[in-house]
């Protein structure tokens, strides 16, 4: 919601006309109009959601379809599942608009842990060592999955829904009975869960950005007086701190932007991306993630970066809008006689 607001507040508008198109907490998608009514009373209150309404079938609306059908490009702006697990990237494709973003196969690798750490192996990009663990059936399923972890890693560890965002189920365990509530917990999100080791050192983030090829930003930091970066230091804890541009050796810089879109490359990213590392105090850099689909609002870390980088925020959502309107794969569908 605060990402939507900021680019309705912020875009170009001699040169971008925007028509909205919210989806309730029910999954029931909402007329432009409609939108728009509930959004002014969101901005009047400064917080809210769009409503509980219950219709998923957005072809059911009808308002939503022509609407959409008109729009020259589309700028998905939305978090978690389902929508930036590559799910509405599918439905867009479909519909043959150009959309701001990755695909539906990269969205659903930047959503997925289990998958984007696989790609990152595969691709030989040096991150923490982990364990992808699936679901179990049973207590005695449980136990052997901590034996197998605790026989390949070493405590602390963190203990992560493969396919949620926003740190939410996210745990930090020292010991076996930690790791059990940790993986508990997790499960409770979906059926496979990624267990790592715990990193120590400066937490740092680098955007990625398709202008005329690839270009990586300068570097962002992030501070945060919590135990580690949790869906409370994000959204709540005013204490956390985002430092643009981050102060580091300008050699380390380089190499961190080199594996961002190394990154970027290994998911088949598109459009832009925001990419997470760990930099340890020996100088050993890990790489934590790539999401896909990053906030936007004009204080999330990857506008800041873009603004280090040279673009301002409404110069942004313009390039953006750009990019996917010459990069953005046409459909044509043809009927085949046999």
């Amino acid at each position: 919601m605060a990402s939507a607001i900021s680019i309705i507040n912020h875009h170009d508008s001699k040169n971008i006309e925007l028509d909205i198109f919210g989806v309730s907490e029910g999954g029931a998608w909402l007329s432009s109009k409609e939108t728009r009514l509930r959004l002014e009373k969101i901005q009047e209150s400064g917080w809210g959601s769009l409503g509980t309404d219950v219709n998923p079938n957005i072809f059911h609306n009808h308002d939503v379809i022509s609407g959409l059908e008109k729009c020259d490009v589309i700028f998905p702006i939305i978090h978690g599942s389902p929508g930036e697990d590559g799910t509405l990237q599918g439905l867009l494709s479909f519909l043959g608009k150009p959309y701001v973003g990755s695909d539906v196969s990269a969205s659903a690798a930047g959503m997925n842990k289990a998958t984007m750490k696989a790609l990152f192996t595969a691709h030989n990009i040096s991150q923490a060592k982990y364990l992808t663990i699936d679901r179990a059936n049973n207590s005695s399923e449980l136990k052997l999955r901590i034996d197998e972890i605790e026989s390949a890693l070493t405590y602390p560890l963190f203990v992560k829904p493969a396919s949620a965002g926003s740190s939410i189920g996210v745990s930090k365990t020292n010991d076996a009975k930690e790791l059990l509530n940790g993986l508990v917990i997790a499960l409770e999100y979906g059926p496979q869960v990624v267990v790592e080791e715990a990193l120590v050192g400066r937490e740092l983030e680098c955007g990625v950005i398709e202008l005329d090829g690839l270009n990586a930003t300068p570097l962002g930091e992030i501070k945060t007086t919590n135990e580690f970066y949790d869906y409370s230091s994000k959204y709540i804890d005013e204490s956390t701190t985002i430092i643009v541009p981050a102060i580091i050796k300008e050699q380390l810089q380089q190499q961190i932007q080199t594996i961002s879109l190394q990154a970027f490359r290994a998911v088949g990213a598109r459009g832009y991306a925001r990419v997470d590392f760990f930099l340890s105090d020996d100088g050993t850099i890990s790489c934590l993630e790539i999401n896909t689909h990053p906030g936007f609002t004009s204080k999330s870390m990857f506008p800041k970066l873009c603004s280090e980088f040279g673009l301002d925020y409404p110069d942004l959502i313009s390039a953006l809008v750009k990019t996917a309107n010459q990069i953005a794969p046409r459909r044509n569908f043809e009927t085949l006689s046999l």
